[in-house]
């Protein structure tokens, strides 16, 4: 199987408890689980230096919304 880059880009990722969130860090893990290079936007509010580690996710800021949920 080819190794492709995925990107995915989510209002809400763990540890939030949210249907949402949960989809998309279990959507994250499954694709690097698998061997794909995962990078994953979100409005990051905590430290994920050991979950990026142990699961070869990059977790990059997708900043403060400007925009009403």
């Amino acid at each position: 199987m080819e190794r492709k880059k995925i990107l995915i880009v989510s209002a809400a990722f763990y540890p939030k408890m949210s249907p949402r969130s949960y989809r998309t860090t279990e959507l994250a893990l499954e694709f690097a689980r698998q061997g794909h290079d995962v990078t994953v936007y979100f409005p990051v509010k905590n430290d994920y230096t050991d979950f990026q580690k142990k699961h070869g996710i990059k977790i990059k800021n997708l900043g403060k919304f400007t925009w009403k949920s």
